[in-house]
């Protein structure tokens, strides 16, 4: 399978991107600054390019089984980039033909995820979460076979490997390594039985 992966060079896209390349897949990380991924594949096509650049992503979309994308503003301040990226993705993937999609979200959009986590959500995290349902609006709103996955606290870590889902609820746990959502999402890829769900995920 050939995956197009967006945000290849943060906590969950290294993850992501070990996983794929481990399964066999074909992966197409696309990134502001290739220097960022050392690794050598012979299943790896690095492609250098600008998320907001959605004429320069269907470009290199195209011919892709999915798209997933651990895209985020990293910031904890009011910004349109969120919105602004998932757009740019949505556009991208219209234009290229490609219609599947996995993309993370937040679990502060969870009324169920806990006292901690929705005080936190409208607190010191509001404007992430804002910014996370902006994105979640403009993917829904598309034609796309997309899934999008909340996730709790992520921890850079490859292991453990187990996960636990619920669809449009938090799983009870409150944390999530990268090596389980990576498994998570590379299973999604194959099996498609959250297609155009929202779920929660831990483990």
């Amino acid at each position: 399978m050939r995956l197009f992966l967006l945000g290849a060079t943060g906590k969950a896209g290294r993850a992501i991107l070990s996983e794929a390349l481990e399964r066999g897949h074909s992966v197409t990380p696309y990134v502001r600054a290739p220097n960022k991924i050392s690794r050598d594949h012979p299943y790896l096509t690095i492609v250098q390019g600008n998320a907001l650049d959605y004429d320069c992503l269907a470009k290199y979309m195209a011919g892709h089984d999915a798209v997933v994308s651990s895209l985020d503003a990293q910031t904890l301040k009011r910004s349109p980039l969120q919105k602004q990226l998932s757009e740019s993705v949505r556009r991208g993937m219209e234009m290229s033909g490609v219609v599947r999609l996995l993309i993370l979200s937040v679990a502060f959009l969870f009324e169920n995820a806990g006292l901690a986590t929705f005080v936190l959500g409208r607190t010191i995290f509001r404007h992430v979460r804002q910014g996370s349902g902006e994105l979640e609006r403009v993917i829904q709103e598309s034609s796309l076979n997309w899934t999008i996955v909340r996730l709790p606290r992520l921890l850079d870590s490859l292991s453990p490997k187990l996960y636990r889902t619920a669809v449009r609820q938090a799983p009870p746990a409150i944390t999530i390594s990268s090596g389980a959502l990576a498994c998570f999402l590379m299973d999604e890829v194959h099996e498609g039985k959250f297609v155009r769900r929202v779920v929660g995920g831990s483990g």
